[in-house]
């Protein structure tokens, strides 16, 4: 069975760390976080 506070705390925490490569983009900028602007959006909702 799965307990209702472990899947909490797996979408409290969020996101999981990501591969070097992909932490930028292809210009060199820092890659948007879309899944915290995508939580930020459901929050107003």
């Amino acid at each position: 069975m799965i307990d209702e506070d472990d899947l909490a705390r797996l979408t409290r925490d969020g996101t999981l760390p990501i591969p070097a490569s992909w932490q930028r983009t292809a210009t060199g900028e820092r890659m948007p976080d879309v899944l915290a602007a995508i939580r930020s959006s459901r929050v107003t909702r």
